[in-house]
């Protein structure tokens, strides 16, 4: 019997696919990506730092989740490939076939992924190959569940939104990010099911009470954790003038102070992204070592200015998630200190990114082998930098797992 509410589909689900019943489509989570990053903002203002909670944050969130126009189902793949994307299909028509037909009409689809392989293309040729396997197959509602994926953006290649919820949760001092956003979202899942704008602002009260509630430790506030729309620039404030023979800073960043340098900025995000793609398999080599992306180059080159212009970047175009900023050598060990531990088969939720400028000049080889070695000492960190640095300072220490990228310098 055809399911016609989201409720009854959770139920479905679980009962119909129960090997699949917990992860893929976000567990049926009903969410969009513009929530869950709306959702990280606000435990980040509240839980991190120590903002007074604002009725028009809650109303703002609650307005977003009642006017949706589709309930989204998204899945996260880290790499689409042809044969992930396919596999992703076929949960999505074993979905559709639960769903009465005003069900489907309220559902969309959609895939999230930091990198999208060659010949990843959602198509009628990789649904009926998707398909190959089975024999009985609804041919028209395999066009539906094609026709079920959002029609503008079927694929979005960006960060995954609930990275920065997770971490938001870790630095507040949660002990399990991922059982309390379960519970979160599953609060304002109960009220969102109805659209009912005073039971999802209610919903939404008391799922930031929740995280408050699940907060058991406290951890060393290492930087400054910065999400997309933290670094955008602040517009009608630049001053037209160009900061020159300066440190720079992030005030600077937001008032349009650096000189843009676009098609260099493009290449440095290529190749950051690059780097990134490949984090997490360096994670689950479990070395005793810290992936870094430098930006190296002479003296006067403009290399701290490209990194804050990369790191804006990469959370701009929502590249990335989340990245923490770091201003000292204290900043460096508390955040390296407090990350999770990862041991050999655990899961790795994404890689934590943070950037200090010129770490060369913070620390000598010996002490920075110090500091990874006692981290690493009992189990990975999931977790990477992006410096800068004068090529002949760089430190030569086997506990860094160095990439390049050359900074010229500008004419």
């Amino acid at each position: 019997m055809p399911v016609n509410t989201l409720a009854d589909l959770k139920a479905a689900w679980a009962t119909t696919f129960s090997k699949r019943a917990h992860g893929g489509w976000w567990a049926l989570s009903g969410f969009s990506l513009q929530t869950m990053a709306a959702l990280a903002r606000m435990l980040k203002n509240e839980l991190i730092e120590k903002k007074p909670r604002g009725e028009v944050d809650i109303e703002a969130v609650s307005d977003a989740i009642i006017n949706e126009d589709k309930i989204s189902l998204v899945q996260i793949k880290r790499t689409l490939t042809k044969s992930t994307l396919e596999a992703a299909f076929a949960e999505a028509y074993d979905i559709a076939s639960l769903c009465s037909t005003a069900l489907q009409n309220q559902l969309q689809f959609q895939i999230v992924t930091m990198k999208q392989e060659a010949g990843a293309t959602l198509n009628l040729t990789l649904a009926l190959q998707a398909m190959r396997e089975r024999t009985d197959i609804d041919k028209t509602l395999l066009q539906r569940t094609l026709a079920m994926f959002d029609n503008k953006v079927p694929i979005s290649v960006t960060a995954d939104p609930a990275q920065a919820l997770r971490i938001v949760l870790w630095n507040a001092g949660v002990e399990s990010p991922g059982a309390t956003m379960d519970a979160m979202l599953g609060i304002i899942f109960a009220a969102f099911d109805g659209r009912n704008r005073t039971g999802v602002q209610g919903a939404l009260i008391q799922a930031l009470d929740r995280a408050k509630d699940d907060i058991r430790v406290v951890r060393p506030q290492g930087g400054h954790l910065f999400v997309p729309g933290d670094l955008a620039k602040i517009a009608g404030q630049s001053s037209g003038t160009i900061l020159v023979d300066a440190s720079p800073r992030i005030l600077d960043l937001k008032m349009g102070r650096f000189l843009e340098r676009a098609p260099l900025l493009d290449e440095i995000v290529t190749a950051a992204l690059g780097w990134d793609t490949g984090l997490e398999a360096q994670v689950a080599s479990h070395l005793q070592k810290i992936p870094i992306f430098c930006i190296r180059g002479r003296s006067g080159d403009g290399k701290s200015v490209l990194l804050l212009q990369l790191v804006a970047a990469l959370l701009e175009r929502r590249a990335i998630s989340a990245i923490t900023g770091l201003a000292s050598l204290e900043d460096l060990q508390a955040w390296l200190q407090s990350r999770p531990k990862i041991q050999p088969g655990e899961p790795i939720h994404g890689v934590e990114l943070a950037y200090i400028d010129d770490l060369p000049s913070r620390i000598d080889a010996n002490s920075f082998n110090r500091l990874i070695e006692e981290c690493y000492a009992f189990a990975s960190r999931p977790a990477a930098l992006l410096t800068c640095g004068i090529t002949e300072t760089l430190p030569k220490t086997s506990n860094i797992q160095f990439d390049f990228f050359l900074c010229q310098r500008p004419p």
